[in-house]
């Protein structure tokens, strides 16, 4: 195939996700919400206006409306395009990675990241992973290994029986021992579709790179933001007793937080490369680069990461001014 026919369907592919990105869109919206994804068509939550199909063009829309409804202008979020936008980043990422030689690799890799991303937006906005994603998504997978798209369809049962089986010991422990549910089920059934996907080898990859990543990330960047917050407890008070909201002393924190992300997914990054590189012998078989590995292992730190900024600006936003000024 001719370098314009690749670019061409590199270009086609990047479509693609760009519209499914907006189907998402519509998913994150409504199946929390038990509405059907479907019908009827997209419209404006606040004023109901109907979009017609040039309101619905992916990030293009956003920018031309700028960033308001066409009919209300109640602002959209910036939510929208950037689902779009990473959607379309991710299938073009895919199709260059496993390029036109392995379509059904392809498809199915394609497949499982679309479910991957919506279930962590919807986890992100609404603390719940639908049934409606996790458990079709279990059977395709195993379906895909079947039609052998994957390591094959006996690794894939294992995997997804790992995976969910394992995670849920995990949670029946925990329960038993403290009394209380430290993980949902929707958890359970989310490892159960990643190893459907995957295969057990990956899975228990993935595992062992994501649960190392998210011990640094909560204890790394929660400690330095519990220590900076500890020492600044002054300043918030004055901050606050000048009239600042909570809201603003929040951002303050998770900002702090977010450049200590970047520089840790940077160099994370860099020792992922490195460490891969080392141990790419002894990793079972398994690519470490995979797209879908990283995929999982990124979107995963990311979480962490975000509830280890969010606890110390939670706690800083919740600062008696008094009490922080008679202090000092």
């Amino acid at each position: 195939m001719s370098e314009a026919a690749l670019a061409l369907e590199a270009a086609y592919v990047t479509l693609l996700g760009l519209l499914l990105g907006s189907f998402m869109n519509v998913c994150i919206y409504r199946l929390p919400r038990g509405l059907s994804p479907v019908r009827p068509r997209s419209g404006c939550p606040k004023c109901g206006h109907m979009l017609a199909w040039f309101e619905n063009v992916p990030i293009v829309s956003y920018l031309v409306l700028r960033g308001r409804c066409r009919m209300c202008r109640t602002p959209i979020s910036p939510m929208y395009p950037i689902v779009e936008g990473i959607t379309g980043a991710v299938f073009l990422a895919g199709y260059l990675w496993y390029g036109p030689e392995m379509p059904l690799l392809l498809v199915s890799r394609l497949t499982f990241a679309w479910a991957l991303i919506a279930l962590f937006i919807i986890d992100f906005e609404h603390q719940i992973l639908p049934n409606v994603i996790t458990l079709p998504g279990i059977v395709v997978g195993i379906l895909f290994n079947l039609l052998g798209a994957g390591p094959g369809w006996v690794d894939s049962i294992i995997g997804a029986a790992a995976g969910a089986g394992g995670l849920y010991l995990i949670a029946e422990i925990y329960y038993r021992v403290r009394h209380e549910e430290g993980l949902g089920m929707g958890d359970v059934k989310m490892l159960g579709m990643i190893g459907a996907f995957l295969g057990w080898k990956p899975m228990v990859l993935t595992l062992v790179f994501a649960g190392v990543a998210f011990a640094l990330a909560v204890i790394g960047i929660y400690g330095v933001l519990a220590w900076g917050v500890a020492q600044r407890i002054g300043e918030i008070g004055v901050r606050m007793a000048l009239g600042a909201r909570a809201a603003d002393i929040g951002r303050m924190i998770l900002g702090q937080g977010g450049r200590l992300i970047a520089i840790g997914f940077v160099l994370g990054t860099l020792g992922a490369v490195a460490l891969g590189r080392v141990l790419s012998a002894q990793l079972f078989g398994v690519d470490a680069f995979d797209p879908a590995v990283l995929a999982i292992t990124l979107l995963g730190l990311g979480a962490a990461a975000f509830v280890a900024s969010w606890l110390p600006a939670r706690r800083a936003s919740r600062v008696d001014p008094m009490s922080a000024l008679r202090e000092e």
